[in-house]
């Protein structure tokens, strides 16, 4: 991992949102929706998300729920959708967070 570089990995719900409306969500991969080729909803969030810098993040700790807003008016949302399982996590350069099943979020980062 790069100084400057993060991982999120998402096991749960999530959709982008452009110009206040959804754009894509986790739900509308390999669907068809008309066009001759199903949707391929990761090649189509990098499209829509690339090249472009976060300028926010908040998590929700109540439901352990995560948004990354972006330039250009771009915001992906993460949706805990589970009681029972953790549902996403994020690693970078001193942060681990983990969400939990239910709700809340278990900060395992180093503290400087």
């Amino acid at each position: 991992m790069t100084p400057h570089s993060a991982l999120l990995a998402v096991d749960c719900l999530w959709r982008i949102i452009a110009d206040g409306r959804i754009s894509l969500t986790v739900r509308d991969h390999c669907q068809q929706f008309g066009p001759p080729e199903a949707v391929d909803a990761h090649a189509e969030a990098l499209a829509l998300l690339d090249g472009r810098r976060i300028t926010s993040a908040m998590t929700f700790e109540a439901v352990g729920d995560f948004t990354l807003e972006f330039e250009g008016q771009r915001r992906l949302e993460v949706v805990n959708d589970s009681s029972g399982y953790e549902p996403w996590n994020l690693t970078a350069p001193g942060v681990h967070l983990i969400a939990m099943g239910g709700g809340g979020i278990s900060d395992f980062s180093r503290k400087a």
